[in-house]
């Protein structure tokens, strides 16, 4: 070992540094986050056409279109599985490591308005990683942590009426209104 270098064992005994661990583990996490961003951007580009498709009644490019929906899931899926796999090498099936990588992953999707869906998406690459029967809470994300909607803006989308009338005419206010 180099002198005033850190190292450690990892549960598999195998003699690690401390910072490349870190910084490996921040990249998995970066590298599943990239790979849903190129598939939100590939499904955008996708739903984009679709009305340029029906209106020039392209139904042989429309059926292309979901046919690469289909596919499109799977090919950012496999890319990121790859990526992590190569970024981890060896490491790739360390359970402690993948808690981490959540752990990253959470703090790098978390401000995003799909990160639920980006969470789904960690959840299918690890379960295509380790091949998971059931759950595993250590490395895959089990309860939507989705914000608490705030109590103003559910009171904005909700407008309460009195049934002090008929129902019809309460049925005619609340169309009209």
């Amino acid at each position: 070992m180099t002198a005033g270098r850190e190292f450690a064992r990892n549960l598999a005994g195998s003699v690690a540094e401390g910072n490349r661990d870190a910084g490996e583990t921040a990249a998995a996490a970066e590298a599943i986050a990239s790979a849903w961003e190129r598939y939100v951007a590939g499904w955008e580009e996708i739903t984009r056409r679709a009305r340029r498709r029906f209106e020039q009644r392209d139904w042989i490019g429309s059926g292309n279109d979901a046919a690469e929906r289909l596919t499109l899931y799977r090919v950012h899926l496999d890319a990121a599985v790859a990526d992590v796999g190569d970024l981890l090498g060896d490491a790739v099936m360390e359970r402690t490591r993948w808690a981490g990588v959540k752990i990253a992953h959470e703090r790098r999707t978390a401000p995003r308005p799909d990160a639920e869906l980006a969470r789904t998406f960690f959840n299918s690459v690890t379960r295509r990683v380790f091949s998971t029967v059931g759950v595993d809470p250590a490395i895959e994300y089990l309860e939507s942590s989705a914000p608490v909607p705030d109590e103003a803006a559910l009171r904005a989308l909700v407008a309460v009426h009195q049934a002090a009338e008929p129902a019809g005419e309460l049925v005619r206010r609340i169309l009209l209104s």
